[in-house]
């Protein structure tokens, strides 16, 4: 193959340069388009579908803390109606019972549902755990949130979500107030 000095100057790196190469058809610049809205819409699609993940992420784990939340509430009032408790007649050895069957309650539902639990009087203080060594250790305050104990003693409302942090850990919580005839305490998981 016989080439003209002309022709490999045209080809030579030296004089190719991007611009002539964008300016030189119409063809090459409707391919750049085409790569360039593909390559833009594989971006947006993935941000899209990672929302969306993060979403539906959220709202399930919201919803598991729901149903755990009731499940416990419904298991608290069923021992306070099987011991008929009222806190006005109750001795040292039934309080100590009650309190060691509502630790007993919550420890299994927790090990079900795979939560940590945790149930406090109508002060906000910690009557039972399903892990008690951070609250033994003073790892973590054995006093309910004051930001839920706050919505859920001043402004009534009947269940409160909000995200916490312990160290490092970040973790989404849900308080409900548990009752029976009367407010019995809050549970937390």
């Amino acid at each position: 193959m016989l080439f003209r000095s002309g022709q490999l100057d045209d080809i030579s790196i030296s004089k190719f340069s991007f611009k002539r190469y964008w300016r030189s058809s119409i063809r090459n610049r409707i391919q750049a388009t085409i790569i360039f809205v593909s390559v833009f819409s594989f971006a947006v699609i993935g941000i899209a579908t990672i929302l969306f993940f993060y979403d539906k992420y959220e709202s399930s784990n919201k919803d598991k803390l729901a149903r755990v939340i009731h499940i416990m509430e419904k298991e608290v009032d069923e021992i306070v109606d099987r011991n008929l408790i009222d806190s006005d007649s109750l001795n040292h050895q039934e309080i100590a019972i009650r309190n060691t069957e509502l630790k007993y309650a919550i420890k299994k539902i927790a090990d079900i549902h795979g939560v940590d639990a945790n149930l406090y009087d109508i002060e906000g203080n910690l009557i039972a755990a399903s892990l008690e060594l951070p609250y033994s250790e003073g790892v973590v305050s054995a006093k309910i949130d004051p930001v839920a104990y706050h919505h859920l003693h001043q402004k009534k409302e009947i269940q409160f979500i909000q995200n916490e942090k312990i160290g490092n850990l970040e973790f989404t919580s849900m308080y409900i107030p548990v009752s029976d005839k009367a407010e019995i305490g809050r549970a937390h998981v």
